[in-house]
């Protein structure tokens, strides 16, 4: 039997944007798509999907990219810049997560190479 699961993962935060739907000035949250599969309890991975910010206000969605994989140069450079703008942010809610939390959100960040943000962080 293959299992399916989906959701977001918070990967931090912007500094504050106005947000075009509501035009509230806040910090917005830059989420991630995943999709994990398992055959018969045995894990095949997880497939990281489009990253997006998230206005915390209405909720409204901003595609920043489909994939980080196939993301360009630009892309990717956009997403750290808004992240670097948001650390102080991101480093609050980081400090609020348990051990396990934190390890596995420094883990995402390490991923889409957010490192200076993680030492920031660390």
């Amino acid at each position: 039997m293959l299992y399916q699961e989906f959701g977001t993962l918070l990967l931090g935060f912007t500094g504050k944007m106005l947000c075009n739907h509501c035009n509230n000035s806040k910090p917005m949250q830059i989420r991630q798509d995943y999709a994990k599969q398992s055959l018969f309890l045995v894990p095949l991975g997880t497939a990281h999907k489009r990253i997006f910010l998230l206005c915390s206000v209405c909720e409204k969605e901003t595609k920043l990219t489909i994939s980080p994989r196939f993301a360009g140069k630009e892309t990717m450079e956009t997403i750290l810049d808004l992240l670097d703008k948001g650390k102080e942010y991101t480093k609050q809610w980081v400090k609020q997560l348990s051990h396990e939390e934190r390890e596995a959100a420094l883990k995402r960040l390490n991923a889409i190479k957010a490192y200076d943000l993680v030492r920031y962080i660390g």
